[in-house]
This record gives structure tokens, C-alpha cells and sequence, in this order.
């Protein structure tokens, strides 16, 4: 019995035809934003969330965009070390911190680490 694999299901697959799907990394939309990387982390969208993971390379910055007024963003540092600017304040996170912060105010994120810096942004959207 051959086992499904991301690279072995197209796209389309993931309507849920199955009670499993995998989803392949190249499958989810990554953009390039400032100097680093953002990638959708989940392949369904769920309505009022973002959900990404972002790399930074060493010295790397990336803008973020402010949301709608009450929307609450949390940002969570897997590798390397992060500095989030929010509203002018710098926040250090470390691996396993995470920033709660206002997503309607002007934010960036910086790496200030030796190394490349991995870390993942929910963004809970307000509701209009």
C-alpha cells in the first residue's frame, strides 16, 4: 500500500476529500517581506486569523502592517532571537517567549540573533 504524500496529492486534495491531508510546504504561499520570509502555516483559511511563519536572516528586519483597530497579535520565537518593535518600544524574545500586543499599532520585526531567526505570528483580527 503506497502512503500519500504532500508531494503526491495535488493541491485540490486538501477540500477534505479525507479525514488526513499533508500539505506540502510548496503548496503554502510564502511571500517575501522586507529582508526575511513569510509563509502561510496552515492550508485552510479560518475566518479572523492569520497565521505565519516568519524567517529573518541575521541583521533581517521585518515590516509589519497594522491591523484593523482591536485586532490582538502574538508572536512566538522559535530559533534565534527576535526584537518586535511596537509603537517604538522594542520587546526581546527569546525561543519559546511570546509577545501579546496590540496588531493595530505600527510593529517590525528584527533578528538579533547570530544566527537565521524562525518565529510564528497569530493575528486575531477584530471583528468589523
Amino acid at each position: 500500500m503506497e502512503v500519500p504524500t504532500a508531494t503526491t496529492r495535488p493541491p485540490s486534495a486538501f477540500a477534505l476529500a479525507t479525514a488526513s491531508t499533508v500539505a506540502s510546504r510548496d503548496g503554502l504561499k510564502a511571500r517575501r517581506q522586507g529582508d526575511g520570509t513569510v509563509r502561510q502555516l496552515l492550508p485552510d483559511l479560518i475566518p479572523g486569523v492569520l497565521i505565519d511563519r516568519m524567517e529573518i536572516p541575521v541583521g533581517g528586519r521585518i515590516p509589519g502592517v497594522p491591523h484593523m483597530p482591536g485586532t490582538r497579535e502574538y508572536f512566538t520565537c522559535e530559533r534565534g532571537r527576535g526584537v518586535v518593535v511596537v509603537a517604538g518600544e522594542p520587546w526581546t524574545v527569546e525561543p519559546g517567549d511570546v509577545l501579546v500586543f496590540r496588531g493595530d499599532q505600527r510593529h517590525s520585526y528584527r533578528n538579533a540573533a547570530r544566527e537565521t531567526a524562525v518565529g510564528y505570528s497569530v493575528v486575531l483580527l477584530a471583528r468589523s
